[in-house]
């Protein structure tokens, strides 16, 4: 009896303690546990700044803030995974162009002025590298007959391609316009290259106004896994004058993320690097290295305390041989006299041909 008596006090005990931990202090420990919910993020490091032989800035960083947004829901089914991303794409679409904001779009695909989809890329290597990435094939050579959508993929339309991403992917809303639902398929798409990597964000649109951070911030509980950031976006002075020389950056693509992965395993297929001239070719030496932040966060990914911060260190700045006022002054002569030869020579006619005996200065400029 004695021992009967025993079991029977621990087991008061323990259920007075399981009313404690559960009950009496559940809304704390859930709390502590919302907490430990890590996610660590990389920290764009600064560009280097381009300037000329003097010293006068050509190409520089300006702070702006973007709209992001990450995949952190919990879902049961893919259809509700789908309707919720969707859902959050369409208000967002709607009230960053109500403010006046402009959707981040690089795209392979444009809907024309007859809305008609048609590729960026017409023809080569880079339209097969845009069908590889849809159909989610590391090598252009993988692309098969897709028997589910009854195409070839290697020779997908622009209209094929829509298809499948609207209506089978996504399963996009039937009823929104077709503009609608290409701007949503573009949000979902992006969204969908960072699936491998958790908390690395997809920027929806860049250098917001008050408006759009306002909006954001007000119903960031409803639009989860939205949030604002600063960012660093690349400005130009005198950009015409200059762009033969400097170039530009953009976003990367899958080919060149695994060529700069050689030079640096931290880029991601979110970062931009640059495209053409002086931006592309000194890439490596304006770029800088990316640190990362190590946060805790509640169930909407909203941040509530830093744990560990590794600062990035800012690319190097390129020095060019180049005067600037000169190279300005070039250029506005250039389109003075370019201007004076079409002004001179445009003619209201569709078509003008030439023969071996006609003069150069005598050409006409159709005006069609």
């Amino acid at each position: 009896s004695i021992i009967f008596a025993v079991f029977v006090l621990f087991a008061i005990i323990l259920i007075i303690r399981l009313f404690v931990l559960q009950i009496v202090l559940g809304s704390s420990y859930q709390e502590n546990y919302d907490l430990k919910v890590e996610k660590t993020q990389s920290l764009d490091a600064t560009r280097g700044t381009i300037y000329d032989r003097n010293g006068k800035v050509i190409a520089y960083n300006d702070l702006s803030y973007a709209v992001t947004i990450q995949d952190i829901g919990d879902y049961e089914t893919a259809d509700e995974k789908n309707k919720k991303l969707n859902e959050v794409a369409l208000d967002l679409i709607t009230n960053i162009e109500k403010n006046g904001d402009v959707l981040v779009n690089d795209f392979g695909i444009v809907l024309d002025s007859d809305n008609n989809y048609q590729f960026v890329d017409e023809e080569g290597t880079s339209l097969q590298r845009f069908r590889a990435d849809i159909f989610g094939y590391a090598d252009i050579n993988d692309l098969t007959y897709n028997k589910k959508m009854n195409f070839n993929e290697a020779e997908a339309s622009a209209d094929q391609i829509m298809d499948y991403l609207v209506n089978n992917r996504y399963d996009i809303d039937d009823d929104l316009s077709k503009e609608m639902q290409y701007k949503i398929a573009i949000i979902r798409y992006n969204l969908g290259l960072n699936s491998y990597q958790k908390y690395i964000s997809s920027i929806i649109a860049n250098d917001v106004n008050e408006k759009t951070v306002a909006y954001v911030e007000e119903n960031k509980n409803e639009l989860t896994g939205v949030q604002i950031e600063e960012k660093s976006i690349r400005k130009y002075d005198e950009p015409e004058a200059f762009s033969s020389v400097v170039g530009y950056v953009g976003k990367i693509s899958t080919e060149e993320l695994e060529e700069l992965r050689q030079e640096d395993e931290a880029y991601e297929l979110t970062d931009t690097a640059g495209k053409v001239g002086i931006e592309k070719y000194m890439n490596k030496y304006l770029t800088g290295k990316k640190g990362s932040e190590t946060v805790y966060v509640d169930s909407l990914g909203n941040p509530i305390s830093s744990a560990k911060t590794v600062e990035p260190t800012p690319g190097n700045d390129v020095y060019l041989s180049i005067d600037k006022d000169l190279q300005i002054s070039a250029y506005k002569l250039l389109e003075q006299e370019i201007a004076g030869i079409l002004s001179a020579k445009i003619a209201n006619i569709r078509d003008y041909h030439t023969d071996e005996n006609t003069n150069g200065s005598d050409i006409l400029i159709p005006i069609d």
